[in-house]
This record gives structure tokens, sequence and C-alpha cells, in this order.
């Protein structure tokens, strides 16, 4: 469940709201934390990207070197260029000799992936404060995440890493199996449940990655409900996706000179932004479905909640709202109210100690009030 605290929601009026540009829904908060919090995202962002160095390494650097290198090893003399991916005549057999070269590594990627669940833990924590409306310390907050949670998202991207690698490696199989020309059913299967499994493991992602952070479950339960949302969510999910892959197509439909300014912006804020993404709509999810049916600690956390406004504002005295009340009472005929019978308790036929007390004391009492009315009364005569 969630950390113990108030809920931060407070009840203002929508006019207010307007007038004081405040958010009452997930996306006007995502946008209210972009403009108030960018400092931090930039911080987090690049505090993330410092951690995550082995496998930016390994993916975007060592890989592609090592492909080069294969490549090269071809005599390319019949192509205008030189280098891989070769000329005709050979390039069918420098492209297997690179996808053979290419399996052996993507094992490298699964203890790089793995790394990645450290920073990733400061990170989604940073978000869940964001979402939550609290103010954050990027030097404190960042590396409480990691304190504690680094486990449970080590755990998750190492079962990622695993997945991610396999699906990849089916992949590069299906297209050394095109480069031979001798495609079976094996490897168009493998194809397919290859892009299925990535998708579902991308849907995932986004739904467990901010729950990590907001509830404290088990790993099964986690998978579970990731998996359940991701699939009665679909079309919400699949949405996210697309917002996700966009930058991505973007850089790789704009070319190489202009991609690399999208690639820029997502080294420095856009991984930040992403996960902003992913925590808001995660949040957005739960207030709907789980949240508003257990109102925990979390339930519409971070925005400011619209109270209903009466439709005549003109009666908003108390006098005149009950007179209002009363006016649209429904009208109950009186022959057609329901008896009812009073009851009477019964007495007791045994006193107490206590009750003999008190009842000699009410008599003193009594007689003290008759004697005090009259000599008020012969005073009175007197004068």
């Amino acid at each position: 469940m969630a950390e113990n605290g108030l809920i931060n929601k407070m009840e203002i009026s929508a006019k207010e709201a307007k007038r004081l540009r405040l958010p009452t829904t997930r996306k006007q908060q995502y946008w209210d934390i972009l403009k108030s919090q960018f400092s931090n995202l930039f911080k987090v962002n690049l505090l993330t990207i410092l951690l995550a160095i082995p496998f930016l390494f390994v993916a975007f650097i060592f890989m592609p070197v090592i492909k080069e290198y294969v490549g090269m090893q071809f005599d390319f003399s019949g192509n205008i260029g030189i280098g891989y991916p070769g000329s005709i005549s050979n390039a069918v057999v420098a492209e297997a000799a690179v996808v053979q070269t290419t399996l052996p590594m993507y094992l490298l990627l699964i203890p790089t992936i793995a790394l990645l669940g450290i920073p990733v833990s400061g990170l989604m924590y940073c978000m869940r404060n964001l979402v939550w409306g609290e103010n954050i310390t990027v030097r404190i907050d960042f590396w409480k995440g990691i304190k504690l949670g680094w486990k449970q998202y080590l755990i998750v991207f190492s079962l990622m890493g695993v997945l991610i690698s396999g699906f990849l490696a089916s992949i590069s199989l299906y297209n050394l199996q095109a480069l031979v020309q001798n495609v079976d059913f094996l490897g168009i299967a493998a194809l397919v449940l290859s892009i299925i499994g990535i998708v579902l493991v991308a849907s995932t992602t986004i739904y467990i990655l901010p729950m990590m952070a907001m509830y404290k479950m088990t790993f099964y339960k986690l998978i579970k409900n990731s998996v359940i949302l991701s699939i009665a969510m679909f079309p919400y999910t699949f949405l996210m996706l697309l917002l996700t892959a966009s930058p991505f197509l973007l850089a790789m439909l704009l070319g190489e000179m202009l991609g690399m300014f999208i690639y820029t912006g997502i080294i420095f804020v856009g991984v930040a932004m992403i996960t902003l993404m992913w925590t808001v709509y995660v949040q957005f999810v739960l207030d709907t479905t789980v949240n508003a049916r257990t109102k925990n600690a979390a339930y519409k956390r971070g925005i400011y909640v619209v109270k209903e406004e009466k439709e005549d504002e003109e009666n908003e005295e108390e006098g005149e709202s009950k007179d209002k009340k009363t006016s649209q009472r429904r009208y109950v005929n009186p022959k057609k109210k329901k008896k009812t019978t009073t009851v009477q308790p019964t007495l007791r036929e045994n006193f107490s100690r206590a009750d003999i007390q008190k009842m000699m004391e009410e008599k003193e009492k009594f007689y003290d009030e008759i004697d005090n009315e009259g000599k008020d009364d012969d005073k009175e005569s007197e004068e």
C-alpha cells in the first residue's frame, strides 16, 4: 500500500481553479509538472542516463562497432562504396556472418538491462512524488528511491533482459533464414511471437514501473496486475505505446542530421518526460478502477478536486437554502404515514445502593428548593 500520510488533495470551486490555473485533471497535472519542475526533471534524467552508461555502451557503441568490424573482413571492391553491408556478390555471406557474430552478444544485454533497474528505481520514486503533489530534492529523493526499491526493480529488469534478448535472437535467426532463402514455419512463428512478446513486455512495463514505486506488493501480484490492466485498458495502452515510440519514430523519419537533435533531447530530459507520462497515466487508471473502490491514500492524490456548484448561486445563505429545501420536499399524506409504536423501557425491580443514594440526594434537594421558595415569598410580603 501507499506510504502513510495525508492525502494531498484540496476541494476548490471550478472558477477558482480556472482563475489560478490549478490542475484538476491528470492531463493538466502533467503539463503543470513539466512547467514547474523542469529543472528537477532535467537533473533526474541526467542521473539516470549517467548510471545507465553500461547499457548504452553495449547497445549503441560496442555491438554496432563489432558489426562493422565483421562486415569489413569481406572483399567489397566490386561495390561503389567501401565496407559493410558489402557488394552484390558476397552480401549474403557478410550478412550471415554479422548475424552469427551478433547472436552471442545478445547475452551481454541481459546483465546491462538488469543493471538499469537501479537508476530506474530512483527515477520512478521521484516521478511518484511529483505526481502525488510532493516537493522533491533530487540529491535526496533519487538515492532514497534506489535504497527502497532497487531489489525489486533489479528482479524485474533481469526478467526483461532475458525476454528481450531471446526475442532479438529469434528475430536475428529469422533474418538469417531469409538471407539463405530457407525460411520455414518455425522461423515465421518465432518472428511473430517475438514481435508480440516485445509489445506485451512494453505494455506491461508501462504499468509495472510506476506501481512498484506506489505500492508494496509481491512480484507475482505486480506482474498479474500489470498484465490485467494492460489488457483491460488496451486502447489507452496502445495510445501510450504510440506516444512513447513517437520521438524515436520521428527521429528515424527525419534522418541522421535532424534526428540527432531529437536523440539529444531524449538524453537530457526525454526519459524523465516519458516516465512521468507513464506515472500520470497509471495514477489515472488506478483512480478510475482500483482506488475508486478502496479509497486509499493514493486516491486522486496530487490534483485539486472541484466542488459541485449549486444551481442557484444567489440563494447561498442559510435561510434561503432551507426554504428552498422545504419547498422542494415531497408531500406525504399524513393518513398514509406508518404508525410507529414506542416501546417503554422496563423498570428494574431491584435497586442498587447507588440508586438509593441518588434518590435520597434528589429528595433532599427538592425539600431545600421548597424551603427556599417559602423564604423568598415571606421576604417579598414584608417588603
